[in-house]
């Protein structure tokens, strides 16, 4: 077992380059929007989160469809599976997060490795070029969590506060649905989310 020999003390202040705005907590920086990843949770909420390996996933946009298209409805009802097992086994922390569950059904499926995706496609980041992949990769991505999420309603039911006039408001359900997508079910109130990995 090792000893303690010395303990030194650096009493350098460095800046760190952070930066935070009030009100929206966003800005654009090289025209790439920068913002606090976490979305806001009440004190008794939870969210299941997890992640795919974008530098996993070919750069081919034909071939990568295919892949998001298997891998999105598998996440989402992966997700779905450990809320239940959170209510079927009685694993949560409080009565209010099964409310959460019961009621919203939280579940965030994320990326990660972006940068090596990238890479592998001899895009630049925070480039034209590079911004315009991920768009089109996300945007395939969200819609197959949604459309799982959808699916997955009609067969077990919609999350409990599931109002379908209301949540078709959402600018982001909206871009959906000009995407193709139809609300009429909708299994968890969100699916995506890129947890701080």
């Amino acid at each position: 077992m090792g000893k303690l020999i010395n303990i030194k003390i650096n009493n350098t202040v460095k800046p760190l380059y952070d930066i935070e705005v009030q009100d929206n907590h966003n800005f654009l920086a090289n025209n790439i929007l920068v913002k606090n990843s976490e979305q806001y949770l009440s004190r008794d909420s939870l969210c299941v989160l997890a992640s795919i390996n974008c530098e996993r996933f070919s750069i081919n946009p034909d071939e990568y469809n295919k892949e998001l298209e298997k891998i999105g409805s598998s996440i989402i009802r992966f997700l779905d599976n450990i809320n239940e097992c959170e209510l079927q086994h009685k694993t949560y922390a409080t009565p209010f997060q099964k409310l959460a569950i019961e009621k919203l059904r939280r579940c965030g499926a994320g990326i990660t490795s972006i940068a090596g995706w990238l890479f592998r496609g001899d895009f630049l980041y925070g480039k034209e070029n590079g911004n315009n992949a991920i768009s089109k990769f996300v945007e395939k991505y969200n819609y197959e969590l949604y459309k799982a999420s959808i699916e997955l309603g009609k067969e077990k039911g919609s999350f409990g506060l599931f109002n379908r006039e209301k949540y078709e408001k959402s600018p982001f359900i909206q871009k959906m649905i000009k995407l193709g997508l139809s609300f009429t079910y909708m299994r968890t109130c969100n699916c995506s989310s890129c947890a701080p990995a």
